[in-house]
């Protein structure tokens, strides 16, 4: 990164641990201490000739090939990121998907939104009379990534007709910048 940032480079290498700077050593720190990666070094990358995907917990993992696959690869990956998680499918304390449940429900009201299949949309871009979401100025933890923040939002007011009016069509590129709701993005 430092590399490419042509202002300030040294910022870059001010701000990491002197070992760091030797990518090997850096990628190593980073399988060592992650978990999941175990099967992932430098060496076995270099030498596959196919993708080795996460998670891969030792040498002897082939890599999840499919996440949430029946195999018994799946679950030998998923016991490896957490002993909670052996003998689930699906990363939740069911094991199961879940598509609602009150724990959910909880930590996404915590900033304003709330678990359902309704997508509530924002008031320029959405059809007549579809749900639509404003968000406030109220800044709270993250629901689904608790290490971030974000903005508080009320959903369910009504969309802007006017704007629609003048302008019936719209163009979207790229990610929208919403948290969606059950996940980070739909």
């Amino acid at each position: 990164m430092a590399k490419r940032d042509r202002r300030q480079p040294q910022l870059w290498k001010d701000s990491f641990p002197l070992e760091w700077r030797d990518y090997p050593k850096l990628w190593a720190t980073f399988v060592e201490h992650t978990p999941g990666m175990g099967g992932r070094t430098q060496a076995r990358l270099e030498a596959s000739k196919t993708p080795l995907r996460f998670p891969c917990p030792d040498l002897k993992h082939p890599g999840a090939s499919a996440l949430y696959l029946d195999h018994p690869t799946w679950y030998q990956a998923v016991a490896a990121l957490s002993p909670a998680n052996k003998g689930k499918r699906f990363l939740t304390p069911s094991g199961k998907a879940e598509i609602f449940t009150p724990d959910l429900a909880a930590r996404l009201a915590t900033a304003g939104h709330r678990a359902r299949p309704i997508s509530d949309t924002h008031p320029d871009l959405s059809a007549p009379n579809a749900p639509t979401l404003a968000y406030l100025d109220e800044f709270v933890t993250n629901p689904v990534n608790p290490q971030a923040v974000t903005r508080k939002a009320t959903l369910g007011l009504p969309s802007n007709s006017a704007t629609r009016r003048l302008f019936p069509l719209t163009g979207i590129i790229g990610r929208a910048s919403v948290v969606h709701f059950a996940g980070v993005t739909q």
